[in-house]
């Protein structure tokens, strides 16, 4: 089943959003016959459907997307729980956007709808209620002449007017969006909130923000709002493992809780790292945020390969293997610094005496407190001062433990 479903009014809207997600890792479909779909067509992580309705009379529009969402009923359930329904506007405001709203609306009953349009991406912000493209308002702009769509209305609260029976509205500006927890606990008799977004960080903070509040919503965006949320939901608690062992039995850890786990190994190249630094940490983020939704484990020895890699740049550059072995984890850490920051995870997973310490100083680790031992010398440490405070860490010597000991701390910090 879909954990996401977009709703699109064309084809390359359709697509446009779509691709956000491909982006992110997400096995994407469009479906473009409405009518004639299974569920075995829904098997897929996200689903976009395009009704192919912008060029409707409002009417129709309105009839085809309810009929669209009926079909969709008939085949799965929907009850805004377990998935993100997201209504893909256009971010100039062209088309048929409130009768489709109203029409979703009505089928699925959402709490709340979150109604955000601009992509500032493309230019496209929404100040002060009016929704600007290319620092003009929208209804002034040429999207105003547009054949088949011209648009009346720039300000976006307003947009909704003609259907107050429906659509209760707040309006949040931008100086609002810090507290919107706050204003979403407290809104009584609103069932649609509209936002002005400047900037990709305003959108990200509504997403967040709305994903807190555990209500059912409705969202509705552009590709902009898409983005944010498909970030926003990026899954907490994720572990982090990292190993710089070049122990047979830390190597067999790893394997072995790779396929358990189905968790994605990243191998960083040392040739790379020594001989062109900046893009093997970008290539290494790079496959971090392809698998922002996972669990990961990064490594730089994975056989004899890559000790035998190490070896030679020992050699190439004159310099001692230990002191090789060094270099290769102070600069380990400050990947893992960088993949730190990017999946905020639960905890950490440290292999290796030298990978340990260079990781726990880079956070900026003052002082530690030592938890527990989970097994016989592998303790369980947790930051008390610094920018990652209160993120748990097992640290493990490369040789400990046997097969099943980087599962069972994996387990450990899963909480399982």
């Amino acid at each position: 089943m879909s954990k996401i479903i977009i709703i699109a009014d064309d084809f390359t809207g359709a697509n446009d959003t779509g691709v956000q997600l491909t982006k992110k890792g997400y096995k994407t479909y469009t479906l473009i016959d409405m009518e004639n779909f299974t569920l075995k067509d829904l098997e897929c992580d996200a689903l976009v459907l395009d009704t192919e309705s912008r060029g409707l009379s409002s009417e129709n529009a309105y009839e085809r997307v309810k009929q669209v969402i009926k079909n969709l009923k008939s085949v799965i359930s929907l009850k805004l729980e377990g998935e993100i329904i997201y209504k893909k506007v256009d971010s100039t405001l062209r088309g048929n956007i409130v009768e489709e709203i109203k029409a979703i609306y009505e089928e699925l009953k959402p709490e709340l709808i979150v109604f955000a349009p601009a992509y500032p991406k493309n230019n496209r912000i929404t100040l002060n209620e009016i929704h600007y493209v290319n620092g003009i308002p929208v209804d002034k702009s040429e999207f105003a002449e547009d054949i088949k769509n011209p648009v009346r209305v720039s300000n976006i609260k307003i947009l909704f007017k003609n259907e107050g029976n429906v659509f209760k509205v707040r309006h949040v500006y931008r100086d609002e969006i810090k507290n919107l927890e706050k204003i979403i606990k407290n809104i009584e008799g609103i069932n649609t909130l509209t936002f002005d977004a400047e900037n990709d960080k305003d959108l990200l903070e509504i997403a967040t923000q709305v994903l807190k509040s555990g209500k059912k919503v409705l969202w509705v965006g552009s590709a902009g709002l898409a983005e944010a949320l498909i970030l926003s939901m990026k899954k907490e608690g994720k572990i982090i493992t990292i190993s710089g062992s070049t122990r047979t039995v830390a190597i067999s850890q790893l394997m072995n809780l790779s396929e358990k786990e189905c968790i994605p190994i990243i191998n960083i190249d040392l040739y790379n790292l020594f001989s062109n630094e900046e893009e093997e940490k970008n290539r290494i983020c790079s496959l971090v945020n392809t698998y922002y939704d996972k669990d990961i484990i990064i490594t730089s020895c994975m056989g004899q390969q890559d000790l035998d890699v190490t070896k030679n740049i020992s050699l190439e550059l004159g310099i001692d293997l230990k002191d090789i072995s060094q270099i290769i984890a102070e600069k380990i850490s400050e990947i893992s610094l960088k993949v730190i920051n990017i999946q905020k995870p639960k905890g950490l997973i440290l292999t290796g005496g030298d990978i340990a310490f260079n990781v726990v100083k880079k956070l900026n680790a003052k002082i530690i407190k030592i938890n527990k031992e989970i097994e016989p010398g592998i303790p369980e440490i947790e930051l008390l001062k610094g920018p990652f405070k209160g993120l748990k860490i097992i640290t493990k010597a490369g040789g400990f433990g046997n097969e099943m000991t980087l599962y069972n701390l994996y387990k450990h910090l899963k909480g399982e």
